[in-house]
């Protein structure tokens, strides 16, 4: 007789043993990418195929909220006519990557599920995602195969049974589905709390009667009289209180702005540490802008979230902050508006660490506010 208590308990044994840091790592990686409207491409074998096709379908349809971006979520084992065509004229072992070279770009995620790790065409599609940039995941079993070895992030299931493996990889894929349909949920739950406070802010610095003068005279417990001298500059001035309300929408004391023009010429910028406004010369703006985190976020048109500025190359030491080995959590995220683009980046203690929520409640506060940036950088320059 089949012994299903078996069955169930070595079940019960692998799922003990999901490896949890690498499925939270796996939850921050799409989370972003949402963010950041990068594509997200899912693949797989066999009953692999049907967990693809699964997953996309509880990232596209059950993770959409309106008011935040939704998921760029694409199966590639959706559609019977390329994929049966590839398979035909160019061998089956291309299926995948056929496809995702015409789409895959830079920073888009490509998520394989192989419980071997060794089908070659989730290898040669994994092989040309890493050749184009994009963040490769993979899900396997097993001793996690060459597959485990070319992703940058891996997800193993502690089993050599096939079906116990994938029926983990489901309940992985439900489990990253719930959390992240859970951080957006409460992420949205501040938001409305948040939104009387912030849409008074933002109709007071865009009302018609707004002028320079009345501008300057805002926030004067933040900004500097030599910060203030800077408002005159039409193309910026709203940024700049952006800045001092994502500050204050985030409880967060210490940020940078930096305002660059079409042609990638530093024009302007402000520093608040501690509460207290840095004005620094545009050389050290540029600085920041060339060799800092702001100048990455700028150049890849992409928000970034680091856990510990210690550990992040990115990170441009400020010549203000006496103790260099101190440990800080960033945020930072591109803002266009009108013929400048700028970049805010906000700095907290490494242990009031910037979240996921974070990174998703001031994406969304500056999406919403940028097309009134642009209205009322036209209001002031009418004044």
């Amino acid at each position: 007789m089949v012994d299903i208590d078996e069955y169930l308990s070595f079940l019960g044994s692998s799922l003990s043993q999901i490896p949890l840091e690498k499925v939270k790592h796996v939850i921050r990686i799409l989370h972003h990418a949402r963010l950041n409207g990068k594509q997200v491409f899912i693949m797989g074998n066999g009953g692999s195929a049907s967990t693809s096709s699964h997953f996309v379908c509880d990232l596209a349809k059950n993770n959409y909220f309106e008011g935040l971006p939704p998921f760029k979520a694409i199966d590639l084992n959706s559609s019977n006519a390329i994929f049966t065509a590839l398979a035909n004229d160019e061998g089956y072992e291309n299926v995948f990557s056929h496809q995702l070279r015409n789409y895959v770009q830079t920073n888009d995620i490509v998520l394989a599920i192989s419980t071997s790790g060794n089908s070659p065409n989730i290898l040669k599609a994994v092989k040309l995602a890493n050749d184009a940039g994009a963040i490769t995941i993979g899900f396997t079993g097993y001793e996690g195969g060459k597959l485990g070895q070319m992703v940058n992030v891996e997800v193993r299931v502690a089993s050599d049974n096939i079906r116990h493996i994938e029926d983990i990889h489901m309940i992985i894929a439900h489990l990253i589905s719930f959390a992240l349909y859970e951080i957006s949920s409460e992420t949205l739950a501040f938001q409305i709390k948040s939104k009387q406070s912030f849409d008074t802010k933002v109709n007071r610095i865009t009302k018609k009667s707004t002028s320079k003068k009345e501008i300057v005279s805002m926030d004067q417990n933040v900004l500097a009289v030599d910060a203030k001298a800077r408002l005159d500059n039409k193309n910026t001035s709203m940024l700049f209180q952006l800045l001092t309300m994502l500050l204050e929408i985030t409880n967060t004391k210490s940020g940078t702005l930096i305002v660059m023009d079409e042609s990638g010429n530093v024009v302007d910028g402000a520093q608040v540490y501690g509460g207290k406004t840095i004005s620094p010369s545009i050389d050290q703006l540029f600085d920041i802008s060339q060799n800092g985190l702001a100048g990455w976020v700028m150049k890849n048109r992409q928000a970034a979230i680091v856990e510990n500025t210690s550990d992040d190359s990115r990170w441009l030491q400020r010549p203000w902050e006496v103790d260099h080995n101190d440990q800080k959590s960033a945020l930072s995220i591109p803002i266009k508006a009108g013929n400048i683009v700028g970049c805010i980046t906000l700095v907290r203690p490494k242990e009031n660490r910037f979240s996921i929520k974070d990174l998703e409640l001031v994406t969304s506060m500056t999406s919403s506010i940028e097309p009134a940036l642009n209205n009322g950088k036209d209001e002031i320059e009418k004044n």
